[in-house]
């Protein structure tokens, strides 16, 4: 991203000396003044001054005060209404803010590795402060009291405490522990389990954070690597709904100080709830109707803490590059929210990657549309043969690439191109057709060439064409029409694979993975597939899930290898031998299917959107979201069988 709008400013002070430290704690300390402790110790108050000439606000480029503390530790927390700070290792130390002065210190009998504050008796006064411990223990700080009125919680996690919350009248308090369960503890001593990691509602990756919301305080939200936020309604102890909309592990969540965001015409506020994720978004939510409020944010940097004014006007966050934002709410571009699934969406961006079987050129869409031909040999590259596509599939043989084009405005709908390859090596297009899908995000081809599905993000219909004339053969529908298609795959029998999911996570599940065909349709299973791949001329189908969890289809019905947790974010079959490559974040790693083991994993430059392997099982292209690619050997694992003179793109 460029430079900052005029609304969004960076925090930071190019002249201090340390550099960049990173935050770890920020909270305000009034509707306009920012409180931060960095790593090292060093204490910040910033401080926005609203500009009278402009609707926006302006930001002091350097912090208004700094305060060196004499504690470095890792864990902090800010009270600016009772002017403390808390520093946590295994001992717990308390500060007087802003001026940094230590109050006391108590060492603990375990390493503290959470903490959660609360309001207290009176305005200004301290109140309760929970500590969660490496062994599973609870503490109970009645600050009013003194530090040394300590009382040990009865219950406990299995692993360690991880996050913790209490609710804004200080009668709840919740605890995750490593181990994916979520208790919640009231005044009287009782202890609910919201969930426990056998659980179908139970996250499915490690929990990063809790926090209250809702019209009374009694809604709990709790956040995890597995890219999810889930609800949770205390009074009847159940998951309330599943947001799923993050395509990264999420770091960090808040309700607003006065919970109301503008609604995208301006005319009511609506309960408000930002969410954020690795992947640099920020996702702001309506609690009332649980819908997402616009596109997502692109941030600069992936948000680490969220911390929203008092009033609810402004929102800051400090992100990994060390640095801390500010910008008024009603500045985050609320948009009508999408009802459905947008392919402009940063949650379903993804890339097309194919390797061209005669030229060994690989063939490459990413998310801009753009498709590009790399001549791998020499390392350069060709234009795209049409304006930017929404999609692309090329067939088997090498003998066709088919891609989706939208109509430009004011018409609507989608054209579908084939290009053929000439004689002399070229593409010709020799194919064009209307379909009657708009907004076209998936193709999938047949083995033999001969059928073309077509599906949007924008409705549940799957259309079939016969090619390459494009006669329509069939359109299969979802049995939910909230549902949307989220990827397809074709097989070798006429049969489809297709993955819907319900854009809002509401009703029974968040969807559904279909196999269907003229003949009729069943759900495998009620999960939706985000990325469905097939190796060739075989049976054998993999997805990655909603929750990006790798899944093998066996006998009907999918199944994960043993030590496969994810989150994983592209998939593909080598040709030729039993691997599976699978991308992460900034990662690629080869599993054997065969041996059910893993092969190798090394790191890449940028997360990973789409991969597609050769002949060789050390072979591995992959699309990255810097929009290159990038050529992985596996040959340190599987032996040194690269074919020569290959690059990286």
């Amino acid at each position: 991203m460029g430079d900052p709008s005029p609304v969004q400013k960076r925090l930071c002070n190019p002249l201090d000396p340390r550099g960049r430290a990173d935050i770890l704690a920020l909270v305000f300390e009034s509707p306009l003044t920012l409180w931060s402790v960095e790593e090292g110790g060093r204490f910040c108050v910033w401080t926005a001054q609203k500009d009278p000439l402009v609707p926006n606000y302006t930001l002091s480029p350097s912090p208004r005060q700094q305060t060196d503390l004499d504690n470095p530790g890792m864990l902090w927390a800010l009270a600016p209404a009772w002017k403390m700070g808390f520093s946590a290792c295994d001992e717990l130390t308390a500060y007087q803010l802003p001026s940094g002065t230590p109050l006391w210190s108590r060492t603990c009998s375990s390493w503290i590795t959470a903490m959660a504050l609360g309001q207290g008796p009176l305005p200004g006064q301290p109140g309760k402060l929970v500590t969660g411990h490496d062994d599973g223990s609870l503490l109970l700080w009645d600050l009013a009291a003194g530090n040394k009125k300590v009382k040990r919680l009865t219950a406990k996690t299995t692993g360690p405490v991880v996050a913790l919350a209490i609710s804004p009248d200080g009668s709840l308090i919740a605890v995750a522990g490593e181990d994916r369960t979520i208790l919640v503890l009231g005044p009287d001593g009782a202890c609910q389990t919201l969930c426990q990691p056998n659980q179908a509602s139970s996250h499915k990756g490690p929990i990063t954070g809790l926090c209250w919301g809702g019209k009374k305080g009694q809604t709990l939200f709790s956040s995890s690597w597995d890219q999810t936020v889930r609800v949770w309604d205390i009074a009847t102890n159940q998951p309330r709904i599943l947001l799923n909309s993050h395509i990264g592990q999420v770091t960090a969540m808040t309700c607003l100080g006065r919970p109301t965001l503008p609604s995208p015409n301006d005319s009511i506020a609506v309960a408000g709830f930002i969410s954020a994720d690795d992947s640099g978004h920020l996702h702001p939510w309506d609690t009332h109707h649980w819908e997402l409020l616009g596109v997502p944010r692109e941030l600069d940097a992936p948000a680490k803490i969220l911390a929203p004014s008092p009033d609810g006007n402004l929102l800051a966050w400090a992100d990994s590059a060390r640095r801390i934002h500010i910008i008024p709410i009603r500045d985050l571009d609320l948009a009508e929210g999408p009802k459905t699934l947008d392919s402009t969406d940063p949650r379903w961006l993804r890339d097309d990657l194919f390797l061209d079987p005669q030229t060994l050129q690989l063939i490459h869409r990413p998310v801009d549309g753009n498709v590009r031909f790399w001549q791998i040999q020499s390392q350069g590259d060709g234009t795209s043969p049409t304006p930017p596509c929404t999609a692309l599939v090329c067939t088997l043989d090498g003998e066709w690439i088919w891609l989706s084009e939208q109509t430009a405005p004011p018409a609507r709908g989608s054209r579908i191109l084939g290009f053929q390859r000439s004689l002399f090596g070229q593409w010709v297009l020799a194919s064009v057709f209307e379909a009657a899908v708009e907004q076209i995000t998936s193709l999938a081809l047949s083995d033999d060439g001969k059928a073309l599905a077509i599906a949007s993000h924008f409705g549940p219909e799957v259309e079939i064409r016969s090619l390459p004339e494009g006669i329509p053969k069939w359109v299969w529908g979802s049995d939910w029409p909230c549902e949307t298609v989220q990827s397809l795959v074709g097989s070798d029998n006429g049969e489809w694979i297709i993955g819907t999911i319900d854009s809002m996570a509401t009703g029974f599940g968040p969807g559904h993975t279909w196999q269907t065909g003229p003949d009729g349709a069943k759900a495998l299973d009620a999960v939706p597939s985000r990325v469905l791949v097939r190796k060739r001329s075989t049976n054998q189908i993999a997805r990655i899930d909603h929750l990006g969890q790798l899944g093998i289809l066996v006998q009907g019905s999918f199944t994960t290898p043993p030590e496969c947790d994810g989150p994983w974010q592209a998939i593909a079959f080598s040709p030729n031998s039993q691997h599976l490559a699978l991308g992460g974040k900034k990662q690629i790693s080869l599993y054997d299917l065969d041996r059910k083991k893993w092969v190798g994993s090394v790191e890449t430059t940028a997360g990973v959107r789409a991969l597609v392997m050769d002949g060789s099982p050390s072979a591995i292209w992959a699309a990255l979201c810097s929009n290159e690619c990038c050529l992985v050997s596996m040959s340190s694992w599987v032996g040194s069988d690269l074919p020569p003179n290959r690059g990286v793109l």
